[in-house]
């Protein structure tokens, strides 16, 4: 095809509309403008009119308003009702289409157009019929396929595939909040599509980054984390982690038992607010608790301490 453009009026002798755009001319401006990625699949518009969905439980079954695109533009306004048989001898299966016909080739009475129709198999036959998809001759792609019973009960699926566009989306033409977490696939974003310096404080909510997301430990162990405490001078929790405990097991020595099942551990122990001659030890005695012993002037004495446990 030469350079053409279209529409005009057709007037003799006037520029491109000195000669009608015949039909596979048009068929090919207008599958250039409204291209779409799988034409064996999808072509339904979304969002025009009623999407043309297909609802029922016994016929008719009716095909809403809406438009598409099938090798060609169909349009329609007003629903369509189809009247299914009910069968004799069992359940069978049925489909509904949007089919175009090249003039004068395809079958159910359908030349040079697009229409709304539905094929069906054998009576007792549950197996949906396929599609017929021969470009020239009949090409359709599927609304929806349904059963009925012999008691003329129908289940519809719906399999409309809308439209997808071939053009070039930017930025600017993508609204605020218009890609929201569903429309995000698992793993589809890693580090090369954040960029430097793009996450800061602002973008990470409350409570986002647990310890395992932020130890500086031996990342082959998920386990490790931090943990604080403090106990008062009679061995009782001030406060603890959960699932911890202390208690006083004699004069300046006290057990803290945790749930952490492991003794690969540092614990860093201060007196509570006393200046003075005082130290506080701690020692792992088994994989459940360690102990704190407490001193002033070297003597064992009950006393009150914080801590921090660096588990690695």
């Amino acid at each position: 095809m030469t350079e053409k453009s279209w529409p005009w009026s057709t007037v003799a002798g006037l520029g491109d509309g000195a000669s009608e755009l015949g039909e596979a001319d048009a068929r090919y401006m207008l599958a250039a403008y409204f291209k779409i990625q799988d034409p064996t699949l999808e072509g339904i518009s979304k969002g025009v009119l009623n999407e043309l969905e297909v609802t029922g439980v016994a016929s008719p079954i009716q095909v809403d308003t809406g438009s598409g695109v099938c090798y060609g533009l169909y349009f329609n306004d007003a629903a369509v009702n189809i009247a299914i048989s009910t069968p004799a001898i069992g359940t069978t299966g049925g489909r509904v289409v949007l089919q175009t016909n090249w003039a004068g080739t395809g079958g159910g009475a359908l030349e040079a157009r697009t229409r709304i129709a539905y094929k069906i198999s054998a009576d007792g036959v549950a197996a949906i019929p396929a599609v017929v998809q021969a470009f020239g001759t009949t090409w359709e792609i599927s609304l929806a396929t349904f059963t009925i019973t012999t008691g003329g009960v129908i289940s519809i699926t719906d399999t409309r595939v809308f439209r997808r566009s071939t053009a070039v989306v930017n930025t600017e033409e993508i609204v605020d909040d218009a890609v929201t977490n569903s429309k995000i696939a698992d793993d589809a974003v890693d580090t090369a599509q954040i960029a430097d310096d793009a996450v800061n404080t602002a973008q990470i909510a409350d409570d986002a980054v647990l310890p395992a997301k932020a130890s500086f430990f031996n990342v082959f162990n998920s386990d490790s984390g931090i943990y604080a405490g403090e106990v008062d001078d009679t061995g009782l929790s001030v406060i603890l982690p959960s699932g911890w405990s202390s208690s006083r097991v004699s004069i300046g020595r006290f057990r803290v038992t945790h749930n952490l099942n492991d003794s690969a551990m540092v614990v860093v122990a201060t007196i509570n607010g006393i200046a003075g001659d005082y130290d506080c030890q701690w020692n792992p005695q088994s994989n459940n608790y360690f102990d704190v012993t407490t001193r002033s002037a070297g003597s064992l004495t009950d006393l009150g301490f914080s801590f921090i446990a660096i588990r690695f």
